[in-house]
């Protein structure tokens, strides 16, 4: 009975630290995935360390339980693919901890400890690369797709949706965002940056934040942040630029779409173009 309950109290603790670093998620991936490997790394030593009276994969069965209630099903019934990396990440820290405070020979603890710190490297530029392919359908962060747009679709608070005209003679840079979208934070001080640079200098450029997904009347992260002119547009005018992922910059100038992808990508085409 004591083991019993010494098993779903360990299921219990790798539910809450779970948990509790989850919402890091909705402000910095990247951050999320660092956070989420260092404090299940840890729990998991700790519980190694203590628990004497339990296997070691006894124990190990436990913390992936727990780990997997709040993590698989949101990811199969709903398809949250952009936080498949995150997602990889803590699972092989619980896995790398179980290794690491198990074995005795000092090669092996040194070799996971590399693999450990490379993982921690490489967290960012894997989701970046994932994020782009699921954004553009490339690892680059970019994709042309010259499709002529002339206007787009604004709602309004009252419910209305008016149409607003795109100048061909200007050119126009929109980052599509989302409030509940935690890259949309992430990646807005980029944009922000290229207002700064480019839209108070040439009169001939204009840079839009569209919404696409919520209402007029919520809770707007980009207003709070910067004056940059915000839109809401309908999923409909999203989707026919074939955007299937947030946040992506697009780039249109003389009715047509002539750029589609990354806040990084958008930086060198206007500089180039």
């Amino acid at each position: 009975m004591k083991k019993t309950l010494l098993f779903f109290g360990i299921v219990l603790a790798f539910l809450i630290v779970d948990f509790a670093s989850a919402p890091l998620r909705m402000i910095h991936y990247v951050l999320a995935s660092i956070v989420g490997f260092t404090t299940l790394f840890a729990l998991e030593g700790f519980v190694l360390h203590r628990c004497k009276s339990l296997r070691p994969r006894t124990i190990l069965l436990a913390s992936l339980l727990g780990f997997a209630i709040l993590n698989l099903p949101g990811r199969f019934m709903h398809g949250v693919s952009a936080s498949w990396p995150d997602f990889l990440v803590r699972l092989i820290s619980i896995l790398l901890a179980y290794l690491f405070f198990t074995v005795h020979r000092k090669t092996w603890k040194t070799t996971i400890g590399i693999i450990s710190c490379l993982l921690l490297i490489s967290v960012y530029p894997i989701t970046v690369k994932w994020i782009d392919h699921l954004n553009y359908d490339t690892f680059d962060g970019r994709s042309q797709k010259p499709v002529p747009i002339e206007s787009m679709p604004v709602k309004e608070i009252q419910g209305q949706t008016a149409s607003r005209r795109f100048d061909p003679e200007k050119t126009y840079v929109l980052y599509f965002w989302t409030n509940r979208c935690g890259y949309c934070h992430e990646y807005l001080p980029d944009f922000l940056q290229l207002y700064e640079q480019y839209g108070s200098q040439q009169n001939d450029m204009r840079f839009l934040a569209v919404n696409p997904l919520d209402a007029p009347a919520e809770e707007n992260f980009v207003r709070s942040q910067s004056d940059i002119p915000c839109f809401y547009t309908t999923r409909a005018f999203a989707d026919r630029l074939g955007i299937k992922g947030f946040p992506a910059v697009v780039v249109i100038r003389d009715n047509r779409m002539v750029f589609f992808g990354s806040t990084t990508m958008v930086k060198k085409f206007l500089k180039n173009n």
